[in-house]
């Protein structure tokens, strides 16, 4: 027993030893080791490489020596400022004896983290031809490296290939790939393991797997000498469809001759439909399929630049049925026969692709439909379906989440040519037609607080353009009536276009606006990065619109609707004893709302329009407090957080406004001045006309200065007003008013200018919180202050409707204020 322990320590310490000397070895040689690897692995390369750094790693990969190769990059050797290869990781593998005989065979490579960006030119110029031919270019490579490869490796790699001539191209990313063979060799066995999710495959205009899964697991016996290469029983999976692939390749100096057959067993319609660009709901992969499936297909014959092999693929649907475990719900007698051809001439030109006898059944309802396209050079589309089904069923068969409830049923037809020229479709052809009708009672979508009711649709299809005759719904108390078309409709549903482009008149007799509030946020899921793009225009009128309290009448409004944001104009309504007339927009994002709008207001009743309104959120001037007809033009954003929390930190206003015959009833400010005043006149203080041009920006009210005659105390008001109820106003009183404080008030008087007091003025500061007002004699300070106002705030409204608004203001204004050369001012100690 000890002797055998024995062996085994002296093993571990012998084998230990062995491993630290070699450690030590290339630790001391590690520097020389790098310096020589970039220069001679560029020996035999055509185009240069180049590496940010150079690390060797030795114990994960014993007894293989592993240079990595990192932050690399290969320019494009014929096209410039462009990269064959750039990548995180490059290793190369050789053994650890190679550095005891200072000669370095690479047998390994392995790439992470790359983009291959492959091209070949229109004069057969291939970029990836990198490698120089040992034979030619023996004596400029020979040195202490060289290349045996048995192994490549590629870990997400993202692969570009785009051959000029044969006009093809494609991109795929390489989730793993591994080769495997005596790849140096001329004669050897190639082992393929493969993953990858193929984004587009184009050919001639024709574009295939597109956003596929693709996997390959192929033994290829390839015979370099005779250029023969034979494929043994390997499999191909495209998406859930599993073909087995066999057959061989034979390459001549001009030309590649094919021979090659796959064929899928046993499959369920699932797979077959995995292949057609059709996107299934993920919950119909698990139903149970039955029925005859069958896919099979051949690739024959000579490929050149000019010539294409024969190549035809037959599949279909016997007797078939999907059945939900779930819902018991069967969707039954599902049949398909269809093919692909090249045709005679084994071109695009001549390929045909056809689905007919398309037939299903749900809940005895049928489906009936053909498909058939014609010439892939300049394609030819016939296509004609017809149908009927029932929504309930549709939405619990395919397990469409977004709708939570929907009663009713829709039926249509559709028979239609399209011949696609230089990408462009045309839908001209006499014989389409196609009509959609739909009477739904009740939809509730995931998204929507309320359901969608009494739902009526009849629509024709007039060449590409899809025209609704009727599109009826009730939401609440509110009932819209819509005609209008979509544009290109034919063209979005194939794909060639995804814009969703139409035209609408939206009519109601009355229209709750409440009701329109019916998208629940709290639902929302992120967009996805495939969001439907659209664009349409919509006139909308009614007879009388509603908001809380709000009343309009005769509402019309020109809306355009594209993804997050809502624009409007010519928007007109009578309301509150005048006319109002607004434009702007309404923007959305993940993380805010903006409002911008511009609105005349002719002759609205003020007092009213606060009552309507709550008085816009604020207690400080209310409509039990203010009265008049007002007359006002408005620059106005407004900014809401993601759950509609008013952020008044950007809120923008610019007001010209005029306040005629005016009434402020028992506004506290006022009641401050009543050491000069009856109070019975501030409590009910009458005004002919109050204009100036008010603004917001930063939480502030700014007031420029402005002449108030009233029944009270005329004067002269400027200052500013925070949204927490700060003040800091600026008053000039005139001295006549002041001596005349004892008369008895004469309501309907506005007063005129005392003369025996020679025009002398007071001037006061009124500042602080609304419920704690300090009032200050400043005769200089205030003086100073309106002067600065009239200037700074005409210079600040410019600068608002310049850089919040987009917008030149008109001369009015250009305020300015006449020096009365005659006026003398009082001061006044504290």
């Amino acid at each position: 027993m000890l002797k055998w322990l024995k062996i085994l320590l002296i093993t571990l310490v012998l084998i230990f030893t062995i491993l630290g000397s070699c450690a030590i070895y290339i630790y001391y040689n590690l520097d020389q080791l790098k310096l020589l690897a970039l220069k001679e692995v560029n020996k035999h390369l055509n185009a240069e490489l180049n590496a940010r750094d150079i690390a060797v790693t030795f114990w994960k990969t014993f007894p293989d020596v592993s240079l990595s190769f990192n932050q690399i990059t290969i320019a494009d050797p014929i096209r410039k400022n462009k990269k064959l290869l750039s990548a995180r990781h490059l290793f190369m593998g050789f053994n650890f004896y190679d550095i005891l005989n200072k000669k370095y065979q690479i047998h390994l490579l392995e790439l992470d983290s790359a983009v291959l960006d492959l091209f070949v030119s229109g004069n057969n110029l291939a970029n990836y031809n990198i490698l120089k031919d040992t034979a030619v270019d023996k004596e400029k490579i020979k040195g202490p490296f060289s290349f045996k490869l048995n192994k490549l490796l590629m870990h997400n790699v993202l692969l570009i290939y785009h051959h000029t001539q044969q006009r093809l191209s494609f991109h795929t990313l390489i989730q793993t790939a591994e080769l495997s063979g005596s790849l140096d060799e001329q004669k050897f066995a190639l082992t393929t393991k493969f993953k990858a999710d193929v984004g587009l495959v184009e050919m001639d205009g024709a574009q295939f797997l597109k956003e596929k899964h693709l996997e390959l697991n192929t033994r290829i016996d390839i015979n370099r000498k005779d250029r023969f290469y034979t494929i043994g029983k390997s499999i191909c999976k495209i998406d859930a469809l599993l073909l087995q692939l066999e057959g061989n390749i034979k390459q001549h100096k001009k030309n590649n001759e094919f021979d090659l057959r796959f064929a899928a067993d046993a499959l369920t319609i699932q797979e077959l439909l995995s292949v057609l660009p059709l996107k299934l709901p993920v919950s119909v992969n698990n139903y149970k399929s039955s029925g005859k499936v069958f896919f099979n297909g051949f690739v024959k014959g000579i490929k050149s630049d000019k010539v294409m092999p024969e190549i035809g693929v037959k599949f279909g649907i016997e007797q078939g049925g999907l059945f939900d475990p779930e819902t018991k719900l069967k969707l039954e007698h599902i049949s398909m026969n269809g093919s692909y051809s090249n045709g005679r001439e084994r071109s695009f030109r001549s390929s045909t692709l056809s689905l007919s006898k398309i037939e299903a059944t749900m809940q005895q309802q049928k489906l009936y439909g053909n498909l058939l396209v014609q010439n892939f050079d300049e394609p030819i589309l016939k296509m004609d379906l017809k149908g009927a089904a029932d929504l309930a069923f549709l939405t619990r068969f395919l397990k469409i989440t977004s709708i939570e409830t929907a009663e009713g049923n829709f039926n249509f037809t559709l028979a239609v040519k399209g011949v696609r020229k230089k990408k462009i479709w045309d839908w001209s052809d006499a014989a389409n037609e196609g009509f959609f009708a739909a009477h739904i009672s009740k939809i509730k979508l995931k998204d929507f607080d309320k359901p969608i009711l009494n739902v009526s649709i009849d629509a024709q299809l007039n060449k590409d353009h899809l025209n609704f005759k009727q599109l009826d719904f009730t939401l609440n108390k509110t009932t819209l009536v819509m005609k209008g078309e979509i544009l290109k409709m034919m063209d979005f549903m194939i794909g060639n276009n995804h814009l969703l482009k139409g035209n609408f008149s939206i009519a109601a007799e009355k229209l709750y606006v409440e009701d329109l509030f019916i998208y629940n946020s709290v639902n929302d899921e992120k967009a996805s990065v495939n969001k439907m793009d659209y664009d349409f225009l919509m006139n909308v009128t009614t007879k009388q619109l509603t908001y809380k309290n709000f009343v309009a009448e005769e509402f019309k409004i020109r809306t355009r609707i594209i993804p997050n944001e809502i624009r409007f104009t010519d928007a007109e309504m009578l309301t509150n004893e005048g006319k109002l007339k607004a434009s702007g927009s309404f923007i959305t994002n993940e993380k805010q709302y903006l409002l911008k709008m511009h609105t005349l207001a002719n002759e609205l009743n003020i007092n009213q329009l606060l009552k309507e309104f709550d008085n816009f959120g604020q207690r400080e001037i209310t409509s039990k407090n203010l009265y008049g007809i007002l007359t006002s033009e408005t620059e106005l954003m407004v900014v809401w957080d993601e759950k509609f929390n008013l952020i008044y930190d950007k809120l923008l206003m610019v007001s010209d406004l005029i306040l005629k015959n005016g009434q402020l009833l028992n506004y506290e400010p006022m009641q401050a001045l009543s050491r000069f005043v009856d109070v019975k006149e501030l409590n009910n203080l009458k005004f002919s006309e109050m204009k100036n041009t008010l603004s917001i920006k930063n939480n502030v009210l700014n007031i420029p200065a402005m002449d108030i005659k009233n029944n009270a105390l005329n004067l002269n008001l400027s200052g500013t007003h925070t949204l927490d109820n700060y003040l800091d106003y600026k008053i000039k009183l005139s001295l006549s008013e002041l001596l005349n404080k004892k008369r008895k008030p004469q309501p309907d008087e506005f007063g005129e200018e005392d003369e025996k007091t020679n025009g002398m003025n007071l001037f006061i500061t009124v500042k602080g919180p609304i419920d704690n007002l300090k009032f200050v004699y400043d005769k200089k300070a205030v003086k100073t202050k309106i002067n600065q106002d009239i200037k700074k705030e005409k210079k600040n409204l410019k600068e608002i409707f310049k850089q919040e608004f987009k917008i030149q203001r008109d001369s009015t204004l250009k305020k300015t204020e006449k020096k009365n050369e005659k006026n003398d001012e009082l001061e006044f100690e504290e």
